[in-house]
Formats: structure tokens, C-alpha cells, sequence
């Protein structure tokens, strides 16, 4: 079936890292972050590599988000590549105005685009985006599209561990988890987006180290439910061979890459329905964030999903 639905979404999927998406595929919108009053844009000229630098030099950061004009032209670019439709997914609303933006464009300019929030960010925006993607490209409508990406954003969980919660209170982001933190100086949170696409509180412990085992251990316990949960769905019988994909698990990182990657080692072990992804946290996540975060998403592979674990012929 020929294709005819592109996907777009925001900068702050953190897409150009991953290595599950040929480059390209997907469009992307960057957001806009100044640093010291230099405007630059996410994704093209600005990083988080640079972006934990700045922070660590304490340069003033701010972020913003992409104006009508930004949408129109990676939408125009997908529908001049030969799209009928356009399923463009962006970070919860509840976090940034982006998606609010990207709903009151579609409905000024009569583009045939579904605007869908994930009420998600980082990983857990791109697993719905990397769904829907899976779709379009077997030939999936614009509608079953959406309803994928919605199922998949529903079904994720994205938590993390901050180095200081600093850069959280200064932009505002940490909305319910101000009261699960309060003042105490001798804990590390372990944050997480809720449902509905804010951030609260987890989990308290004493340490950062034990904060990011109890990360891990989240990690590896959600996955390998999750994984057994869909298998079991799909099996006929105690020994039938399968393939594919039950489970997606992303590790994001600001600057502590052998961190991310002891993380995703231990993940890796749960078993080959499990795919892993290492990735770099992006700017505009990072802004609020801080240096030193590390996250783990889990997304399952929903029913419907082309790419999701089956029995073998």
C-alpha cells in the first residue's frame, strides 16, 4: 500500500541521536533556546552538548516555542514531498505551548494536518512519533495513524533523576513535584511525566547513585513485564518462536554518558523482545532540566503496531 501520511514533531523528541530512524524520515520543528541573549535553534545549531556547557559556564538559558511559521514550512516540505496528510506530534502542553501553536496553525492555514500532544517529551514523545511512523510507512491513514500515536503515548512511562533541581524551579517546570520534593537538601527526587503530561514526584532516596539504581531497577522491571505481557498476548504455545519488538526502551542523558551506558547494559540483559536506544538529552529539555540528567522511557508496542513482536511464520 503506497504511503501517503507524514509524520512531523518538535526538537525535543531528541530524534537526531537515535539510530532507529533513517535521517530525514521524520520532520522536525525546532524550538528556540537563547543562551546570554543569542537566539538559536534546536537541532541545527545548538545541542546538548553545547547546551551543558553553557550551563556548567552558568550562562543565562531560556527556551521558547517555534512560531506559526516554523510549522508551516516543515509541513509544506512534507506535503510538497508527496504526503496527503500530515500526523504532527509535539511535547505535552502541559509543558510548553508548542502543540497550542501547532493546533492554532493547522486551523489558520486549512493544511490537512492532524496536530496530536503526546503529553510527553524526550523519549517518550519519540516512541509515539517512531509508532506512527511504523504505520505511515505500511500505508496507514492519517487516522489510524493518530490513534496509534495516541495508544503508544498513553501506554509510556518516562522517569529521571536530576543532579539538582535548580534549572526545574527556575523555569517553572516542576509543577506537583515542588510539594513531593518541598526543601529537603539531603534527598534526590525521582521524577516522573504523569498521564497527563505533567511531572511529579516518584520516589525519594538518600543518594544520587541510589537514585539512579532505583532508576535502572525501574527500568529493567518495566521492561521485562511489559515484554512478557505482549508475548504472552501473541503466543499460541509454550514453545512458539516470535520476532520483532515488545518493548521500547530509550536511556537520555545530559553529560553522563558512561552513566547512560552502564544504564543501558543492564537493560540490554532483559532479553531480545527488548530494543534499546542510547541517546543524548537535547537542549531544550536540558535547559530545565540540568546537567547530569539521566531518564529511562518504556513504551510498549501496541496492537496494531507493524513493528511490534509476532509469532514467526
Amino acid at each position: 500500500m503506497a504511503r501517503t501520511v507524514a509524520l512531523v514533531t518538535d526538537s525535543t523528541a531528541d530524534l537526531a541521536t537515535r539510530s532507529d530512524l533513517p535521517a530525514g524520515r521524520v520532520g522536525v520543528v525546532p524550538l528556540h533556546v537563547r543562551i546570554d541573549g543569542r537566539s538559536f535553534r534546536e537541532g541545527e545549531d545548538l545541542d546538548g552538548s553545547r547546551l551543558a556547557a553553557a550551563l556548567a559556564s552558568r550562562s543565562t538559558v531560556s527556551t521558547a516555542s517555534p512560531g506559526p511559521a516554523d510549522f508551516e514550512t516543515v509541513w509544506w516540505e512534507a506535503l510538497q514531498a508527496g504526503a496527503r496528510e500530515v500526523v504532527s506530534v509535539h511535547l505535552s502542553g502541559r509543558l510548553s505551548s508548542t502543540v497550542e501553536v501547532a493546533r492554532a496553525t493547522a486551523a489558520r492555514t486549512g493544511l490537512p494536518v492532524h496536530v496530536v500532544d503526546s503529553r510527553s517529551v524526550s523519549g517518550g514523545l519519540a516512541a509515539a512519533v517512531l509508532a506512527g511512523e511504523r504505520a505511515a510507512a505500511a500505508g496507514a491513514d492519517g487516522a489510524a495513524v493518530v490513534d496509534l500515536v495516541e495508544r503508544t503515548a498513553r501506554d509510556t512511562q518516562v522517569r529521571f533523576v536530576v543532579e539538582s533541581l535548580d534549572q526545574l524551579r527556575r523555569g517553572g517546570r516542576i509543577g506537583a513535584a515542588q510539594a513531593f520534593v518541598g526543601t529537603a537538601l539531603a534527598v534526590k527526587p525521582l521524577l516522573q511525566v504523569t498521564r497527563d503530561g505533567g511531572v511529579d514526584g516518584w520516589q525519594k532516596v538518600r543518594t544520587l547513585r541510589a537514585a539512579r539504581q532505583a532508576l535502572v531497577d525501574w527500568g529493567q522491571d518495566s521492561a521485562a513485564d511489559v515484554a512478557d505481557a505482549v508475548v504472552d498476548s501473541i503466543r499460541e504455545g509454550e514453545f512458539d518462536e516470535g520476532s520483532g519488538v515488545a518493548v521500547d526502551v530509550s536511556i537520555h542523558h545530559l553529560d553522563r554518558p558512561e552513566v547512560a551506558e552502564a544504564m543501558a547494559a543492564e537493560l540490554r540483559a532483559v532479553g531480545d523482545e527488548v530494543a534499546v536506544e542510547l541517546c543524548e538529552l537535547g537542549a531544550v529539555v536540558g535547559a530545565h532540566t540540568g546537567v547530569g540528567t539521566v531518564g529511562i522511557v518504556v513504551s510498549p508496542r501496541v496492537p496494531g503496531d507493524p513493528g511490534r513482536w509476532a509469532l514467526e511464520d
